[in-house]
């Protein structure tokens, strides 16, 4: 670049640039305008002249067409922070700031293009557009952006498997995951990391949470199984940060009410932060437009579900919520339907036991599953809001809590290729799949075919609750066992429910052909 000198009262001669005097007589940097220059010629030789002139018969020049597709062209070139995603149909735009990429309204963008065109008429010659724009001109624009190549991108969000280079993006910089292991903080963000996902809390590795551990989740689990619990939650807060699901599990609390295990979901969603979360309706799975609602979203959460939330019958629909299938999104006026991955984290708290629809698919849950129970203790006091306090005063430290639980679970992933999990564990599982099964089991147990023998449908649910009272179970109702009974009997012995069998003097439902198993102590 050309420089000069000025001096003055005999002290040395300074040195400037050409975009320094430029500046200080008001005019433009000859470097920028070269540079205008030549993306303007490279446009027009791709996508035609973004203005044509004609000459009246005065010999003036005058503006006489507007062409939008090469104006479009040079409003992206000079605004590389906008993405069209393909499959999603939605316009996003960078924040150098916070370097997330946030979605954009299209009312959004028409205000930015305005302004675009109104910086062209400005220029030199070209005064006749002010009078020529028009707002179906900028939609026009806007409708070319979604064609162009350095904008209309496909899948630059979506979880890929095989990669396994990634970013955790924090409040003040990012952590970078380089073939499965957590790299060195950076405070610096990069819109080629195409980062959506932010947790709100900075980074400070000094930072510990001890509250967090003593007062809230040491009372809370068992002193048996305490440090295996506390490691298994740990993973799963690392999960959560890196908002995948690369074990494909979702983690139920359960236990007493007032036990601890809603502030620790809470926290877990403060941490998350609330726009990368999302309600989980098990009810609500099988209709239209509410996997439309998870798009970008990395945690999903059940708060204090009834016993039936695993029974309804888009619970089936979990397995593959976080077992990384293909799923498709319908949205509202939506023409096409968005592809998402099923790799999103899931947390359940309950306080009743938990049931599942196994349909012949026990390995499948027993795979995606993993529980702690909370157990019933008195706080030495009360505290209103704990999980706000605790995360106003140890968001840092939790943080670098699920960071450790994420270095060794990555570590676990690629010696064994699954989540680590006890004995106490993997029991919890083993429990809550038995009781699923509960009828299943009982009729096995107690049940075989014996031809001539009858049994009323009333004495098999008795025995049946008997059977529950035995084992700790909850007790099903008398429509649950009634609804479930004939299937089961069908499948099992072979036999059909009858309205003809001897109860007494009345006839009443059972079935014919099977009896009592002895059972011995």
């Amino acid at each position: 670049m050309g420089k000069n000198t000025q001096s003055g009262n005999g002290k040395k001669p300074r040195e400037y640039d050409a975009r320094e005097r430029a500046t200080s007589e008001g005019l433009a940097n000859p470097a920028a305008v070269r540079a205008d220059a030549a993306l303007r010629e490279e446009i027009a030789k791709t996508y035609g002249e973004p203005f044509l002139f004609s000459v009246d018969r005065g010999g003036e020049t005058r503006l006489a067409k507007v062409r939008e597709l090469p104006l479009a062209a040079l409003y992206a070139a000079r605004s590389p922070g906008i993405l069209y995603e393909i499959e999603e149909a939605r316009l996003y735009g960078y924040r150098p700031s916070s370097g997330l990429w946030r979605p954009r309204s299209p009312e959004e963008n028409l205000v930015e293009i305005a302004a675009f065109m109104l910086g062209e008429s400005r220029l030199p010659g070209r005064e006749e557009l002010e009078a020529k724009r028009s707002i179906s001109q900028e939609r026009v624009m806007q409708e070319y952006l979604k064609g162009l190549p350095d904008v209309a991108k496909r899948g630059v969000f979506a979880f890929k498997p095989e990669a396994r280079n990634r970013v955790i993006h924090l409040a003040n910089g990012v952590i970078p995951i380089t073939d499965n292991r957590l790299g060195k903080f950076r405070a610096e963000f990069r819109r080629e990391d195409y980062s959506r996902n932010q947790i709100p809390v900075a980074y400070d590795p000094a930072a510990g949470c001890p509250r967090f551990i003593e007062e809230l989740l040491s009372p809370s689990l068992s002193e048996k199984t305490r440090e295996e619990d506390l490691e298994l939650l740990a993973m799963f807060f690392g999960l959560y940060l890196l908002g995948i699901n690369l074990p494909q599990k979702m983690l139920i609390l359960d236990g007493a009410a007032g036990s601890g295990k809603s502030t620790l979901a809470k926290i877990a969603g403060l941490l998350v932060g609330e726009e990368n979360r999302m309600m989980l309706r098990t009810d609500q799975l099988s209709t239209r437009f509410e996997l439309s609602a998870f798009v970008g979203r990395t945690l999903l959460m059940a708060a204090d579900v009834k016993a039936r939330f695993l029974l309804e019958p888009g619970a089936l629909m979990l397995k593959s919520l976080v077992g990384g299938d293909m799923l498709h999104a319908e949205t509202k006026h939506g023409q096409d339907r968005i592809p998402i991955r099923g790799c999103f984290n899931v947390v359940i708290t309950a306080n009743a036991q938990l049931r599942v629809k196994i349909e012949s698919d026990r390995g499948a849950w027993r795979r995606r599953l993993a529980i702690v129970t909370f157990q019933e203790h008195v706080p030495e006091r009360k505290i209103v809001d704990f999980e706000n306090v605790l995360f106003r005063e140890e968001a840092p430290g939790i943080l670098n809590w699920a960071l450790a639980g994420l270095a060794r679970l990555l570590i676990a992933l690629d010696e064994t290729g699954d989540m680590p999990m006890s004995n106490a564990q993997v029991a919890r599982v083993e429990e809550l799949l038995a009781q699923s099964e509960a009828l299943e089991s009982f009729l096995r147990d107690r049940l075989e075919k014996a031809d001539g023998c009858k049994l009323t449908k009333g004495e098999i649910r008795e025995r049946f609750w008997d059977y529950c009272r035995e084992n700790q179970w909850d007790l099903p109702t008398k429509n649950e066992i009634g609804s479930a009974l004939p299937a089961a009997m069908k499948r099992l012995f072979g036999v059909s429910e009858s309205h003809s069998i001897p109860d007494g003097a009345k006839q009443v439902y059972g079935y014919s052909g099977v009896g009592w198993r002895e059972v011995h102590d």
